[in-house]
């Protein structure tokens, strides 16, 4: 199904959706084979902070929970379809729920993050 936005500033939205995402893919597959092989060295203090103090499990968590949402976000918006209108809600709450762990409620950073994805 092609969205059915054909105008100039309907194609530039997706053009920019699928940009921006793509990038974001891009950047999260690149950090995950960095974990993953090992380079650079994170050190003890951030390695602790991993997964199970674990660069590899980091890196596939990093490709699952990022790389793959942004990717299909970015094939969707590229392609026009319908469904790349949801896919940015749910690849950002994929990335907000995997830290939400680490911060907490009335962390304010949080607090306006979820504050700015509500319909007004």
């Amino acid at each position: 199904m092609v969205h059915a936005g054909t105008g100039r500033a309907a194609r530039l939205r997706r053009t920019g959706l699928a940009t921006v995402a793509a990038l974001i893919a891009v950047s999260a597959y690149g950090g995950a084979l960095g974990l993953i092989v090992g380079f650079p060295d994170l050190g003890p203090t951030v390695t602790g902070r991993l997964p199970v103090h674990s660069p590899v499990l980091g890196g596939l968590a990093l490709t699952a929970i990022v790389a793959v949402p942004c990717t299909v976000l970015a094939w969707f918006a590229a392609r026009g379809q319908q469904r790349a209108g949801d896919m940015p809600v749910i690849a950002g709450g994929a990335v907000i729920g995997r830290f939400r762990p680490r911060t907490g409620p009335e962390d304010p950073a949080l607090v306006a993050a979820i504050e700015g994805s509500l319909p007004r």
